[in-house]
């Protein structure tokens, strides 16, 4: 991921590692390519919560509604939210978004979890039995598969409180 986003800062209007003099520095480089990455990476954190929060909607709404019309999206759409949140937002590079996909996650599995309980199950298993299989050096995949399975344990535990 990161590499693509320092391919993005090739279109910046900018240069990166240039002095006054024209001349490159290394640390000139380091120093602003790593500030374009970071700027890159929380840019649009705000969207990223918007759509948690749309997600948390279609949960909470269809929990409250005693008509049975409102829960009108496919088991399919359903799952797909939840793949979406468990393998995009509860790994985002931003703690606000994930905690705010980890919201709309229970959300969805509060309303869904009882009519859906075979698919979503299915999901969670699927998502538990991933192995890690990436470099052990790197901290970001290491904790992005953590909280990926944090978060499938978390819904779990939802999914449970919907059948008992």
């Amino acid at each position: 991921m990161h590499a693509m986003l320092m391919m993005k800062t090739n279109n910046l209007p900018m240069q990166v590692g240039k002095k006054a003099t024209g001349k490159s520095s290394s640390s000139t480089t380091t120093t602003t390519s790593r500030k374009v990455s970071v700027y890159l990476d929380d840019h649009h954190s705000d969207l990223r919560i918007a759509i948690s929060q749309v997600f948390t909607n279609i949960g909470l709404l269809t929990s409250s509604s005693n008509n049975n019309n409102i829960k009108s999206l496919s088991s399919a759409t359903v799952i797909k939210l939840l793949e979406f949140i468990l393998y995009r937002g509860v790994i985002d590079n931003n703690n606000d978004v994930r905690t705010m996909m980890l919201q709309a996650g229970s959300s969805i599995v509060s309303s869904y979890g009882e009519i859906l309980c075979k698919e979503i199950m299915m999901l969670m298993e699927k998502v538990l039995a991933l192995k890690y299989n990436g470099d052990n050096n790197d901290e970001d995949a290491l904790a992005a598969f953590d909280y990926r399975h944090t978060a499938t344990v978390l819904f779990l535990g939802k999914a449970y409180d919907n059948i008992v």
